[in-house]
């Protein structure tokens, strides 16, 4: 069983699109963009936590991470509002707030075989599954509502937007550990790279680690990155920093 702990960093940006009706009813979109960069020092809460299961050579692991976060920005602000005929944008006269909170989960579950092991160490193969759930929201303010087509009110003065996403990727990669000869310490490695609902997701740890009686320690870099398609509603969202893991043997 693994319990660890891990400071975050969100970089990039977020795109928020919803439907709203144009001057004939149809469907448009509203256009957000927000850099959650400026974001990390407005870190509500954040766990991060690991288990394993173990028979013979085969292992099955979870890891679940979990990221609470909100504020304002300066860098954050309504772009555009784009109904089927027109694109009017917002001047950045009429913005005046913007807020924004974002809830994260990245869920990761995955079978492996050790196909080698000794003195040495071990490696081991991995094949699974990982979610990603988003939950944000913007509240925004504006001096004006905005316009559209025939003067038809297509984004209110103030109000609220908001996004849930979950998104399923299959994974495969390796984890597993080298034992330093003659020495309690060892170096912990784990790498994966999936696909599905979004095109990209990879995630990589490193680190060195010690042996104790009866738990062992280890301290490295752990980082997680999604791609998306260009204009998505999530962009592109990446997590990484510090680790710190206990590993206890029962």
């Amino acid at each position: 069983m693994e319990l660890r702990h891990e400071p975050l960093r969100l970089v990039r940006q977020y795109r928020h699109e919803s439907e709203l009706p144009d001057a004939r009813g149809r469907l448009g979109e509203r256009h957000l963009f927000f850099p959650f960069a400026d974001y990390v020092h407005h870190l509500h809460f954040a766990f991060m936590g690991a288990a394993e299961a173990r028979y013979d050579n085969f292992s099955l692991l979870n890891d679940l991470l979990y990221v609470s976060l909100g504020g304002s920005s300066k860098h954050a602000h309504l772009t555009s509002v784009a109904p089927v005929e027109g694109s009017p944008s917002i001047p950045a006269g009429l913005r005046t707030s913007m807020s924004v909170s974002l809830q994260a989960a990245v869920w990761t579950t995955a079978v492996g075989y050790t196909l080698a092991s000794g003195p040495w160490g071990y490696f081991e193969p991995i094949l699974g599954v990982r979610m990603l759930r988003i939950d944000a929201t913007a509240d925004y303010g504006l001096l004006a509502a905005v316009q559209g087509p025939n003067n038809i009110i297509v984004l209110p003065k103030s109000g609220s937007l908001r996004t849930a996403r979950t998104e399923w990727d299959g994974v495969v990669g390796v984890r597993g550990r080298y034992e330093i000869a003659g020495t309690r310490f060892f170096i912990p490695y784990y790498f994966d790279v999936g696909t599905g609902d979004l095109p990209l997701t990879w995630q990589g740890f490193s680190g060195v680690g010690c042996h104790f009686a009866k738990a062992d320690l280890s301290i490295g870099y752990r980082y997680l990155a999604y791609t998306n398609r260009a204009g998505a509603q999530v962009d592109n969202l990446s997590m990484g920093g510090l680790i710190a893991a206990a590993t206890f043997r029962f």
